[in-house]
């Protein structure tokens, strides 16, 4: 909190006062008038400042409204002997919180300092939640990106070496090497709806939500969307379209597919037979595309590849 007030002794009883308190202030300085106290202010940065209004060089009013010409967002208290209603509409212009009349009262003072702390550090909690929000959607927009190109590399050239080396990276590509893969293939439709003038901030919001519900890294699932905009899922195990073959586990992912879609987009799902080897996930990948296909002409309900 800075101090900004003409009057030594004045100043001098709420330093010590403030210093001797427990009500969540880390810090506290002062200055004797508006100029010194708008130096303080550019370098310092404080988040409460209790300011006279009758001051010598600069008063109050005029060091408020240079101080939030210059950016700062500190909580202003004004203390003043007047109670001219210029000076009272002067202050609600610079955004101040309250506007205490001397001779001032310590309890007084020292409840508007606490609700200026319980302010600040209410914002200062709103703006570590947006920050950290912003960074765990950073973080998880990276993964997406990092396991759609993967996506895109596995149903094209599984065995380059530059998929076999970030397949060991369990953190980002979560894939089980070595294992059994099955592929889904999702066709996306909009209905009656204006298509979107730009397809990859939907498909962008679609791939963030997958992967940021617990259903795909549960089951160690990465997707992507290919160049021609069909969507992929790349399981690790095998799954087949009897409920003893794991088909519970894929109609939960066509569920939660749905519940990740836009209300207006339909779409037609296709799942590959189960291959063992990486080397097989393109053969995986035309099977799914196959069975998804023949939903779409002949209007049928089997979505699994046994017809191809």
């Amino acid at each position: 909190m800075l101090i900004i007030e003409d009057e030594f002794r004045t100043r001098e009883v709420l330093e010590r006062h403030f210093k001797a308190s427990k009500i969540g202030l880390t810090d506290i300085r002062t200055a004797p008038n508006g100029l010194t106290g708008l130096d303080i202010a550019k370098e310092w940065k404080p988040d409460i400042l209790l300011c006279d209004v009758r001051m010598p060089r600069m008063d109050g009013i005029q060091f408020a409204s240079s101080y939030r010409e210059i950016g700062g967002e500190g909580q202003l208290i004004f203390l003043s002997g007047y109670s001219d209603k210029a000076y009272l509409k002067s202050a609600i212009k610079t955004r101040a919180l309250n506007y205490i009349e001397k001779p001032i009262n310590l309890k007084e003072v020292q409840d508007a300092v606490m609700a200026a702390v319980r302010l600040v550090t209410a914002e200062e909690e709103k703006r570590k939640i947006s920050v950290d929000w912003q960074q765990h959607h950073d973080t998880h927009w990276s993964l997406a990106v990092l396991r759609q190109e993967m996506v895109r590399k596995l149903i094209v050239e599984p065995d380059s070496q530059h998929v076999q080396l970030a397949l060991k990276s369990k953190d980002t590509f979560l894939l089980r090497y070595n294992n059994s893969f099955t592929v889904i293939t999702a066709a996306l439709y909009w209905g009656s709806s204006k298509y979107p003038e730009d397809i990859s901030k939907m498909q962008q919001e679609v791939l963030y939500q997958l992967i940021t519900r617990p259903l795909l890294p549960q089951h160690e699932g990465i997707c992507g969307f290919t160049s021609s905009q069909w969507l992929v899922i790349i399981l690790p195990g095998a799954f087949g379209s009897s409920f003893q073959e794991g088909r519970e586990k894929i109609e939960d992912m066509i569920t939660e597919l749905s519940e990740v879609l836009d209300p207006t987009i339909s779409f037609q799902v296709g799942i590959s037979e189960p291959v063992r080897l990486l080397s097989d996930i393109p053969l995986a990948y035309q099977r799914a595309m196959k069975a998804c296909n023949s939903l779409f002409y002949n209007e049928g309900k089997n979505f699994f590849s046994q017809i191809c």
